[in-house]
């Protein structure tokens, strides 16, 4: 199934149009789940989000007559606000970025299995120091934070978490 249209919302909510097929992400990309599928033979070539209507449409094409189909959804029932059960991790992770890649903006999740002091840092693939996201003290649990690659060039950097004697990367692909 090869993808023809991609769209977000926000930095969670997005869809990709395929052959017959609309499928959606709530988290930045990290999985999709079957939304829409034409009874027909309508492969879907376009979509287009309108995030200040918080409206999306959906051209479909049937390759077999030439007719066409639009699909309108009203996305105002959305929010990027997610119910979390807090619990506290076993080990420490650091979680691959998303949306990955981003421009200009991603956002980085890790967890932190005790308590203790955390570093987070981005590097560019020399080994230079980009930023210091995080330096701090940090009780158990699951945070977020973002990176903004605005000024950076496209390319590939690494964000390195480290806490104790112990310490996480991930690459971070930044696409202009």
């Amino acid at each position: 199934m090869g993808g023809f249209d991609i769209g977000f919302l926000d930095q969670k909510n997005g869809w990709i149009s395929s052959s017959k097929q609309i499928l959606r992400t709530i988290n930045g990309g990290g999985t999709w789940e079957l939304q829409f599928e034409s009874t027909n033979s309508f492969v879907f070539r376009k979509l287009i989000i309108i995030k200040e209507d918080k409206m999306a449409y959906a051209l479909g094409v049937n390759p077999e007559d030439n007719t066409a189909t639009l699909l309108r959804a009203d996305l105002s029932n959305i929010s990027s606000v997610e119910e979390k059960k807090e619990t506290i991790p076993e080990e420490l992770n650091l979680l691959q970025n998303f949306p990955n890649p981003f421009n200009p903006t991603t956002t980085i999740e890790y967890r932190i299995p005790k308590e203790g002091h955390v570093i987070l840092k981005v590097y560019d693939l020399l080994g230079k120091e980009i930023t210091t996201l995080v330096n701090e003290r940090k009780m158990p649990g699951t945070y977020m934070t973002d990176f903004k690659g605005g000024k950076l060039s496209s390319g590939v950097y690494i964000a390195r978490l480290t806490t104790g004697k112990l310490n996480k990367s991930i690459k971070l692909i930044l696409m202009k």
